[in-house]
């Protein structure tokens, strides 16, 4: 008989009446109803039968209600049951040990972790919405009424419509603490902020909106530690003031765009009002200044005692007697970087620039043509960058090897001073390659420990000095940091450069004894490059270099880094450094990890 007509049975038999153990068993048995008999019952037991059926028909209906009313009973006990586990953990976190911490032990862990979520994309108007604000009212009145959250602030007027008011609460919840203010058109190191940018980039921003804000910035000013306009139309307070505000704690100052925002054209069209020319005249504390673009022209500056000094393409840098006459007062500085984009060879008769405490020098664009005409006692570091993206320098001016004759100039003019270099950059492209000679560059910079070769000429200047430090142990016999930042370890042939560079000065030492100790590369595959990495191991050599993308790690966010930290040790440890992270924004901050603002 199909399973689909039988009746289910269920059994129940007590087999201890102690304990009332029962064993219970389930099966099917034919329905009642559809077998015969050959009984027929009489008309006395029918009607005897109809009252036992209604008689049942009411003991079932009061067990349904027995039952509803036993699972609601339950439901009611998993309810208290559910109250009381809260309870006891609300209890026990009452006796955890962070509900002993004083509020300003909590305030500095909150600020840490919010701090630490938005080092690599800062944004002030998203910090309200960190996790750690989150997880309760105490939490979140702490984090709010912590002002060392709050006092750096970073902005970004053309894609965020809440800025002023996130600007007016930042400066409200800081307090009296030092005020760190950032605010540039869109955040260029995220791709879609970036890529929105660039849709926009004729868009402006409207200067009224600043107005409503002008207010409260000039009320601030006193409390500016570091601040960076990058290219924003400025508050009518700002620019109309007759008097320079007192601007006593400001250290470092970043006025127009960056090299990043200017080589793929994210300025806008209209630059809008510009400062007044003595706006920082009253700034006894300025050391760090940075000014590019076309914008802020003829502002008067407390030259002598900035101790870092960046101008890049600013109009200053268009009159060559004028700059060179302003870098002259610079008696303090320690690293320059002077970026131009016009013509800036010297005249036979321009002066030199001596800056007694100059120790690192950064020559951008045209400027390296005046590499000569810088000197100091304590120069140590020399660094000379084109970007084609950025100074559109024609391939005639190239074909001289520019970087190669400015540094033998230079050589030839201070011999003295080139003896003392201790770090040297530069660039090499395929058609200067060939008039490059490192073996006399190694002869009038022989203290080199540091240096830093990009090839533009795929890989052979690179292999010049592969075969260099191989053949010649007494050129650069103190290099002990190189770096070739378009090298990368996933050629077979790239690899065997960078065993010809251990071979050279890690088994063979240079006539002074000295060994290599760091190799910086652009990328590299540990999971490929297994047997590569445990001879570079063994060597005992820091391969530094980046992270493939499938192997980034992810931000806070989910965001995945432009620029992943590097690897260290071959251990794939994760160095945590900003310099990385702004490489390619900021080629002066970069080459100059003192620098502080």
């Amino acid at each position: 008989m199909d399973q689909l007509m039988l009746e289910d049975v269920r059994l129940c038999t007590n087999i201890c009446s102690n304990c009332n153990a029962c064993v219970f068993a389930r099966t099917y048995t034919v329905p009642a109803r559809l077998t015969s008999s050959p009984h027929i019952p009489s008309p006395q037991q029918v009607s005897a039968l109809s009252q036992h059926l209604w008689n049942d028909d009411v003991s079932l209906a009061n067990h349904t209600a027995a039952i509803r009313r036993t699972h609601q009973m339950l439901d009611h006990l998993y309810f208290n049951r559910l109250v009381l586990l809260k309870s006891v953990e609300s209890k026990r976190a009452m006796l955890a040990p962070i509900r002993r911490l004083p509020p300003e032990i909590l305030t500095m862990i909150i600020a840490f972790a919010i701090a630490d979520s938005f080092a690599q994309y800062p944004d002030s108007t998203v910090i309200a919405q960190h996790p750690a604000l989150r997880v309760c009212r105490r939490w979140r009145e702490l984090g709010l009424a912590a002002p060392q959250i709050w006092k750096k602030i970073v902005l970004y007027p053309l894609h965020l419509r809440t800025w002023r008011e996130t600007l007016l609460s930042c400066v409200q919840r800081s307090k009296d603490l030092p005020l760190d203010i950032r605010l540039v058109r869109c955040n260029a190191e995220i791709p879609s902020t970036l890529e929105r940018a660039w849709k926009d980039r004729a868009s402006n921003i409207d200067p009224g909106s600043l107005d409503a804000v002008g207010d409260a910035l000039l009320a601030c000013a006193p409390r500016w530690r570091c601040l960076q306009l990058g290219n924003v139309p400025l508050p009518t307070r700002l620019c109309l003031g007759e008097e320079p505000p007192p601007l006593l704690q400001l250290t470092s100052l970043v006025l127009g765009e960056s090299r990043y925002g200017l080589a793929h054209g994210l300025t806008s069209r209209d630059t809008g009002r510009s400062l007044p020319e003595n706006f920082f005249l009253n700034c006894p504390a300025l050391k760090y200044v940075r000014i590019g673009g076309p914008k802020h022209n003829g502002l008067h500056l407390p030259w002598s005692q900035l101790v870092s000094l960046h101008l890049d393409g600013c109009p200053l840098t268009y009159d060559k007697s004028a700059c060179l006459d302003t870098l002259r007062q610079c008696l303090s500085l320690c690293s320059l970087a002077l970026g131009a984009t016009t013509d800036f060879e010297p005249a036979p008769t321009d002066a030199p620039v001596v800056l007694l405490k100059l120790q690192n020098l950064t020559l951008l664009g045209s400027a390296i043509e005046a590499l000569h005409l810088f000197n100091g006692p304590e120069l140590q570091a020399i660094s000379l960058v084109i970007d084609p993206y950025e100074w559109p320098i024609e391939e005639e001016e190239l074909e001289s090897a520019p970087h190669y004759e400015a540094l033998m100039r230079f050589a030839s003019s201070a011999p003295a001073t080139s003896a003392r270099i201790t770090r040297l950059s530069f660039e090499v492209y395929a058609y200067t390659a060939r008039d490059l000679s490192l073996s006399k560059l190694a002869r009038a910079y022989p203290n080199i420990s540091h240096l830093r070769l990009d090839d533009q000429a795929g890989t052979t200047a690179t292999r010049t000095l592969a075969s260099l430090v191989n053949t010649k142990p007494d050129a650069w016999p103190m290099l002990t940091s190189l770096e070739l930042p378009g090298l990368s370890t996933r050629e077979l042939a790239n690899k065997a450069l960078i065993a010809e560079f251990l071979y050279g000065r890690v088994q063979c030492p240079s006539v002074k004894g000295v060994k290599l100790e760091e190799i910086e590369v652009d990328i590299c595959y540990p999971n490929k490059d297994k047997f590569f990495m445990e001879n570079v191991r063994r060597s005992g050599v820091k391969l530094f270099a980046r992270l493939p993308k499938d192997m980034q790690r992810a931000s806070a966010f989910g965001m995945i880094p432009e620029e992943e930290s590097f690897i260290m040790d071959i251990e794939h440890t994760v160095l945590e450094e900003e310099e990385i992270q702004h490489a390619q924004e900021d080629v002066f901050y970069a080459s100059n990890p003192s620098e502080g603002g």
